[in-house]
């Protein structure tokens, strides 16, 4: 059932004012600020949406298998101790002929067995291409809690969905590791 506006903004200030009479003019303007929010969702309902909200367009598909390939990993701090917050930065590119589709594979990370980052609602990747993976500012993937040597291993497309070249390049394995 739609609002009208001008209901809104006379309940709005009636019920406010009769709480307390010496707020009329913040009563006046949350009513003004409510109108514009209801012409607001007007437009949004009917269909106007801004460019800029709109996604960006995938890149063209190119036909012919692609070869995903998980080049080396990066991870921050450089020096790993006891207590440190660790971010990896990894990626998966396509080394083949022709596009990997978005959406049609998936990624994986993980350190020392368990599976701590990745990606199921991959993007398009053409031919010569690669997509980086990371966490915000801030975020990480993993706290270092014991010393030693640690593993971390990248899998793409992990469950085989795409047609490659190569499919003995999608895991990239190393270790690093953790110092008092």
């Amino acid at each position: 059932m739609a609002m009208d506006p001008s209901d809104a903004q006379l309940s709005t200030e009636e019920t406010v004012s009769a709480r307390d009479p010496g707020c009329r003019q913040n009563a006046r303007t949350y009513a003004k600020l409510a109108s514009a929010l209801f012409r607001l969702q007007i437009v949004l309902t009917a269909g106007l949406v801004l460019p800029s909200c709109r996604p960006p367009p995938q890149p063209a598909l190119v036909k012919g298998p692609c070869d995903l390939s998980c080049p080396p990993v990066v991870h921050e701090p450089a020096s790993v101790h006891v207590g440190d917050a660790v971010t990896f930065t990894y990626a998966v590119s396509n080394a083949g002929p022709g596009s990997a589709p978005g959406g049609r594979y998936e990624l994986e990370f993980y350190v020392d067995g368990r599976l701590i980052g990745g990606d199921q609602r991959t993007s398009t990747i053409p031919p010569g291409r690669a997509v980086v993976y990371s966490k915000m500012p801030g975020a990480f993937h993993f706290r270092a809690g014991t010393t030693g040597e640690h593993n971390y291993m990248v899998v793409a497309d992990p469950k085989h969905t795409l047609k490659e070249t190569d499919e003995s390049n999608n895991v990239r394995r190393g270790r690093f590791h953790v110092s008092e």
